[in-house]
């Protein structure tokens, strides 16, 4: 018994040298590597703002630009510039009166309008500007309604009024860094549309919320379990960075999957959704972690985690579940199961035998 209860000297003693992962977590939350990482965002932004504004100046709406070059429908417009110009959008005015319109009504309307006529607009230029009426200002409404909701689910997740602000900072820096690298790549044949550029904030938000639960749940966690708050993140990122990383890197493979798309629309899609989601990677795992360790345990009011208290999963109604699972496990499993087998009983007896 003694022997096989032995274990290697090496398994018990703690290793003196870090590992490279180990190295790697504790920099974005250092006692001076965190300044080192709010100072390098503080100067992303400073390069980026002004080049993820220039963004929506070279977005390419027409079909030309985002059908294939062989596609009939892509030749059109080529075509139909030889009848008339390119930049020539007629309009066509319809003057209506229920008891009929004479010339002569025609004429003193043209030329100083009639009280009696009602006129209305059609043609290609009513449409284009219906269009431009229609999506003008899209990307701000697009971009404060996903705030909006991203932010009454940080409040409800987090219970705290304070503490969504960093995560929303943290994707909105990443917003504007993703949006200057996809400007810098359509002046090298990178096609952005409108579709493309409103797709990337809420992929941006979406995902980097995301990415700030799985890391700020961790963290708080190991606060109660570390005195030391600088300790508490590295060990938070050395847990929940490897999901955080594979849910990245899996969206980012698939996204890059629409480049062999044919349309330059949806194959332009590709590189910017990778883009904002590897960006949007890149924040949370280092501008969030140093964000949270400067502020400190406060930044959780009211519900602060202090250092050897217990969490949430020891009160509640969900540390109840959990006792009640954990304490009659066949009973609670047989329950979803006796629809499918008919019979309750027959699973949990052969789970006791």
């Amino acid at each position: 018994m003694a022997a096989r209860d032995a274990r290697p000297a090496t398994d018990s003693a703690p290793s003196t040298t870090p590992s490279v992962a180990r190295r790697l977590a504790g920099l974005p939350g250092g006692r001076r590597t965190k300044y080192l990482v709010l100072v390098f965002w503080i100067l992303v932004i400073a390069v980026t703002a002004p080049l993820s504004a220039k963004l929506m100046g070279v977005e390419k709406n027409d079909a030309s630009a985002r059908l294939p070059a062989g596609a009939e429908s892509a030749q059109e417009p080529n075509l139909q510039g030889k009848f008339a110009a390119r930049n020539l959008n007629p309009a066509v005015v319809a003057y209506v009166r229920p008891s009929g319109i004479t010339a002569a009504d025609l004429r003193t309307a043209a030329a100083r309008g009639d009280p009696g006529l009602s006129a209305h607009v059609a043609g290609p230029a009513a449409s284009a500007a219906g269009q431009v009426k229609i999506f003008k200002g899209i990307d701000s409404t697009l971009l404060y309604a996903t705030l909006g909701v991203v932010i009454i689910l940080l409040l409800l997740t987090y219970r705290s009024p304070v503490l969504w602000i960093l995560p929303i900072v943290s994707a909105g820096v990443a917003l504007t860094a993703a949006e200057a690298v996809s400007y810098l790549l359509t002046q090298h044949g990178l096609t952005v549309n409108g579709q493309s550029a409103g797709m990337l904030i809420v992929l941006v938000l979406g995902a980097s919320t995301g990415y700030a639960l799985l890391l700020v749940t961790r963290y708080r966690v190991e606060l109660r379990r570390h005195a030391d708050r600088h300790e508490a993140m590295a060990v938070a990122l050395r847990r929940a960075g490897p999901a955080i990383i594979a849910s990245a890197a899996t969206v980012i493979a698939g996204m890059l999957c629409l480049l062999v798309a044919e349309s330059a629309d949806i194959s332009g899609l590709g590189p910017v959704a990778a883009i904002g989601i590897g960006v949007g990677l890149l924040a949370m795992v280092t501008l969030l972690p140093a964000l949270l360790v400067i502020t400190g345990r406060w930044i959780f009011w009211p519900a602060r985690p202090r250092y050897g208290s217990g969490g949430p999963t020891t009160r509640g109604s969900w540390a109840r579940v959990r006792r009640l699972i954990s304490h009659r496990p066949r009973a609670v499993w047989s329950v979803p199961a006796s629809p499918v087998t008919g019979a309750p009983s027959r699973p949990v007896a052969a789970v006791r035998r």
